[in-house]
């Protein structure tokens, strides 16, 4: 039931970060989305995921690994938004 419980949290608190990420693939706009917010964010989400990964908790590891994928997407959309504002 614990489990559950957590899988279905992690789809949650996972699925309220996808809106953000298919309007940035979308549009190609990421200035809202701060470094500083995106640095603390992926370190919070790699420090669940091992801890899970660790302590053999599926709910927290699925959904951690889940959340790096959609960080690091928005991590790649943010690089390439940069770098092609820069060479404008």
């Amino acid at each position: 039931m614990n489990t559950v419980l957590g899988l279905v949290s992690g789809a949650l608190s996972t699925a309220s970060l996808l809106p953000q990420v298919i309007r940035a693939i979308r549009t190609g706009s990421t200035t809202d989305l701060s470094w500083w917010w995106l640095a603390l964010f992926v370190a919070a989400v790699g420090g669940w995921l091992v801890y899970g990964l660790l302590n053999a908790d599926l709910a927290v590891a699925v959904t951690n690994a889940a959340m790096a994928a959609m960080i690091s997407t928005l991590i790649v959309v943010k690089a390439r938004h940069s770098l092609a504002y820069q060479s404008q």
